[in-house]
């Protein structure tokens, strides 16, 4: 049993025939929003291309100084200040 295939080109014009003889039948208002549509999918298009590659080690050495207690722990006075109108007690 053989399956018909249709060559490259014949795939591609078929459908944009039957297409261009939909849009024949269309209003003004209404291809209007179809060129609006087909704007929106070629945006939609550009949008998932991949972000560019990050390059490793362009900013090596651009951070020149840490501070020993980074890591350490802030404690509640710097989370919850005494005075502080979140944590005031209301009257």
């Amino acid at each position: 049993m053989t399956t018909p295939t249709l060559d490259k080109t014949q795939e591609k014009e078929a459908p944009a025939a039957e297409l261009y003889q939909l849009l024949q039948q269309l209003t003004a208002p209404q291809l209007a929003q179809v060129q609006t549509f087909a704007e929106f999918l070629l945006h939609q298009q550009k949008k998932q291309t991949s972000p560019p590659q990050r390059t490793p080690g362009l900013h090596q050495g651009a951070v020149l100084y840490i501070a020993d207690d980074f890591d350490d722990d802030l404690g509640d006075e710097f989370w919850f200040p005494e005075g502080d109108i979140l944590t005031a007690e209301t009257e």
